[in-house]
Parts: structure tokens; sequence; C-alpha cells
């Protein structure tokens, strides 16, 4: 009995190299990773934007160079070979990770590719379901997504349990808010793209870090993407100092308008906040380059909103899913779908809003005095009823009342400081 159990516990215990085992049908992997003891002269990572986290992970004991003196950042990694880094790197750090010998015994047992065993602890763990990897897909490439999900479970023991689900959505946008995943070019997501072994490690560093108590860095433009991808807006995350009170929460069921009489129904499909201070804002163009947008201050005041950078952009994208009026008297001439109006904020100062100053909201038009259903809203000096809310309006032409639901209702400061 006791040798069978040690015999066991030797499978689980071998080489941590990421790559020591035979090649993915990817990519031809590369053989015998060099030790750690040999990795100072990593020939191909001096400047790499991961070399500092890559000597990290090799310092750990989790993944390894090859024989050339190389680590090859770049080369794409399968979900066989994440599985064996992250549970090497978790099982250095704690000794909860291990099998028990009757798991490990079992484990082994069943096991006819190398990575089984890694495959059933993921699972036992919670880090994986079984029904997420097909067995013949182990080899494949493994994608940004599939990489955060792992890295969420492995820092959550309430998503750990097997009865607890999170759809993909809610997997990028935890991953990003917690700092485990950072966006690509301007914050991209990018979930299905595959993962490289530089990724690779920077993620399974982090997660090290997450479950050491450390505050991760937040990259603020893939949690932003996320947000959007989940919610189907940014605003808490790019206008938290307007909208992160609490009430009556963002409900995405919340976003259709459908008239009683059942002639008109929109959608909501985004709404966005831009951050004009920000020249890397992944939306700032979003109704077009910002130069030929102005603000309407009243009369026939009109200014660039360009000139107002300390500001945010508020944006409504709908679009009219069926209109049965026939007649085109009852709700024609509605532009996008929707109209949308911020309850809460106090009246502007007129006079002064004619002259220039922008002191609450304003509307916002394209060239042309195009309407773009967008607003300009100052970030600093905006004066409120207590709340914030957000109203989506199906005008229509009287007889016919308006209709009118509200999205959110949250306490909001006095005034924006």
């Amino acid at each position: 009995m006791k040798k069978s159990l040690i015999t066991v516990l030797s499978i689980l215990l071998l080489s941590t190299a990421c790559d020591a085992r035979p090649a993915r049908a990817v990519s031809t992997a590369p053989t015998n990773p060099t030790s750690a003891a040999a990795q100072v002269a990593l020939k191909d990572i001096s400047g790499h934007w991961a070399e500092a986290t890559i000597r990290q992970s090799i310092q750990t004991g989790y993944v390894d160079g090859y024989e050339d003196q190389t680590f090859r950042p770049e080369r794409e990694v399968s979900r066989a070979e994440f599985l064996k880094m992250v549970l090497t790197a978790v099982g250095s750090k704690t000794t909860a990770i291990p099998a028990t010998a009757t798991s490990a015994a079992a484990m082994a047992k069943a096991s006819s590719n190398w990575y089984d065993t890694y495959v059933n602890q993921a699972i036992e763990l919670g880090f994986q379901r079984k029904d997420e990897f097909q067995d013949e897909g182990m080899d494949r490439a493994m994608t940004r997504l599939e990489m955060a999900r792992i890295a969420v479970r492995a820092t959550d023991p309430a998503l750990q349990k097997p009865e607890v689900s999170i759809d993909d959505r809610s997997v990028m946008y935890n991953a990003t808010k917690k700092g485990l995943l950072q966006g690509l070019d301007a914050g991209e997501l990018g979930p299905d793209k595959t993962t490289t072994r530089a990724q690779s490690v920077t993620i399974i560093e982090r997660i090290l870090a997450a479950n050491s108590g450390m505050n991760l860095e937040i990259d603020k433009y893939a949690v932003a993407n996320a947000e959007l991808a989940l919610k189907r807006t940014n605003i808490f995350t790019v206008m938290p100092e307007f909208f992160g009170g609490k009430g009556r929460p963002w409900n995405v069921d919340n976003l259709t308008n459908e008239t009683p009489d059942g002639l008109y129904k929109a959608v909501v499909d985004r709404v966005v906040a831009v951050d004009l201070e920000d020249p890397n804002d992944p939306n700032r163009n979003i109704l077009g380059d910002v130069e030929s947008l102005v603000w309407w201050g009243g009369g026939n005041n009109y200014f660039n909103v360009s000139d107002y950078p300390q500001s945010y952009l508020f944006i409504v994208e709908s679009h009219t899913e069926f209109n049965k009026d026939e007649s085109k008297t009852m709700y024609s001439g509605v532009i996008g779908g929707l109209n949308f109006y911020l309850n809460g904020l106090e009246s502007r100062d007129s006079k002064a809003a004619r002259e220039g100053t922008l002191n609450q909201f304003a509307w916002v038009y394209k060239p042309n005095s195009q309407i773009s259903n967008a607003m300009i809203i100052p970030k600093h000096g905006v004066q409120t009823r207590g709340y914030i809310s957000l109203s989506l309006m199906v005008p229509a032409i009287p007889p016919v009342n308006s209709n009118s639901i509200e999205v959110f209702d949250l306490l909001a400061p006095k005034v924006i400081e």
C-alpha cells in the first residue's frame, strides 16, 4: 500500500516545466527545458515587456526555459500546459493544492493522457468544470477567455463551488476588474485570441499576488470594455463620481421600451461615457471627430466640445425594433429609437451657458446641427438633487402620451466635486 501511494504521489510531483511533455498539435513544442538555475542567460527575453515577470516565474519554479537558453515568450500555450503551470504555481504557495492520496490513486488509475492528472486536479479544486474542455481539445491553444476563467476561479473560493456558474462576459469583467487580466491595444479584451507563454506567466503571477492579498494594477480601458460587453454600459467605470451611489441599480432588462399600445418598440444598444480629458479613451471618436462636435448653450450659441476637456460625453445608442404606426401621426420622428434624460441634475445657469460656461449638462450636436443623442457633462461643480436617474422615452405626438421608463435611480452627492 505504501509503495502504491508513493508511486501515485510521484506522478503528481513530476517536472514543473510546462513543455516537458509531447508536442501540441497546434505547434511544435520544444523539448528539455533547462533548470531554473540556468536562466540567468536567457537570450530572447531581454527588453521583452514581460522580462521581469518571466524571471520571477522561473524563480518561483513553475516554468523553465529551454536548453538553447531561450524562453520563447511568444509561443502559444495549450490548455493542458496552462493548467499544469497554474496548479504547480498555486501548489508551491499553499498546502491545499495537492490531491489526497485516495483521489490521486483514482486519478492515476484513470489517466490515459499526460495531462489527465492535472485536469482532474483542476476539476477537484473548482478551477475547471468537467464539461468545459472536450478531452481531445486539451492540446489546443489556450484562449484569453479560458485563461481568464481559470484565473478568476483560482482567486475566488465562491466561484470554485461546483454549483456556481459564471458566464463568459462576467468572466472577462471580473478578471479585468481584479487586475488579473490586462487589455490588449486600447483595452481590447480579445477573448478568442490565443495565449502566449509570456501572457500565461504574467497572469499566473497575478493569481499568486491576488491570493496573497496584494492589490493589482487595473487596466481602466479593459475594465470599461468588459463592462460595456457585460452591462452594455461603461458609465460606472468611467464616471464613478456620478454613478457610484446606492439605489435602484442598473438592469439591462430596463433598456427596452415598448409602448402600451404595442405599436412601437425601441432598444438601447449601449450607454457610453467618454472621458474628454483622456486623449487615449478608446471611445473618444464614437460620434466622429471630437473637433467637429459642438454643445448648445441656448439660442444660437454653440461651443466646441474639444474646448472643454475636463468633461464627459454621455451617449445613448439605441435603435427601433418596430414602428407599427402606419399613419406616422403617433410616433413619427423618433431619432435613433429613444430619447433619454438624466433626472436629478439641477438646471443650469442659462445666461452663463449662453456665454460659453459649461456649468451643468448640455446637449451635443454633430455638424449641420444634427442631434447626436449625447450630452456633455463637466467633471466638477455639477449640482444634483441628491440623486441621478436615467429615463428612456418614446416621444409621441399629442394627444398620445409619451412613454417613459427608468433604467436606474442612484444616490448622488449634492455637488460633484
